[in-house]
């Protein structure tokens, strides 16, 4: 496992008694998914586990031999296409890894932007304001057009009942003078 993990590698090398807990976020299940993927070099995923197995993956900085990375990354992008919805609520749990290992949450968003279809909104609002405050920052580097964004934060602001009477503070207001600043 050390050959395909630069994380192990680098905490494991030229040890002899070691008691090691993996980054956030890496369940023991996940791991052991892992664990099983550097040994066989087969993997069952899914778009209900793509989301854990891709972070762990970066986490754990599968970049060597059989690369998890790649495998994860290729079966993420086939994926998208046709379950989105279903992959952004396994990275909705992931958060806030999911986004700043692989950009996760943003590019499902985009691609389900993309295919018209706007069930990802349901889950959106469903976010802490720290979460997404993050997704949607990644978002405003994703999308050429700034107006899905808008929308998208319009949406969020009205669900969440803050309106233009209300003032608007902290990392929200931090994320829309971020966003309109490209334009200003």
């Amino acid at each position: 496992m050390i050959s395909q993990s630069s994380y192990l590698k680098q905490r494991l090398m030229g040890v002899s008694n070691v008691t090691i807990s993996p980054p956030l976020n890496i369940t023991a299940e996940t791991f052991a998914t892992v664990a099983d993927f550097c040994y066989t070099h087969k993997i069952h995923l899914t778009p209900s586990n793509i989301a854990a197995i891709k972070v762990a993956a970066e986490l754990l900085g599968m970049t060597e031999g059989e690369n998890l990375c790649e495998v994860t990354e290729s079966y993420f992008e086939r994926v998208i296409g046709v379950d989105a919805s279903l992959v952004i609520r396994s990275c909705v749990t992931m958060l806030p890894e999911a986004e700043t290992t692989a950009s996760l949450v943003s590019r499902c968003i985009e691609a389900m932007i993309w295919n018209g279809d706007v069930s990802f909104l349901d889950d959106v609002i469903e976010m802490p304001s720290q979460d997404f405050q993050m997704v949607a920052s990644y978002l405003n580097k994703r999308l050429p057009n700034h107006d899905a964004l808008y929308k998208i934060i319009d949406f969020y602001l009205k669900v969440r009942h803050v309106s233009s009477s209300h003032a608007i503070d902290g990392p929200l207001l931090i994320l829309l003078r971020t966003v309109t600043s490209d334009f200003f």
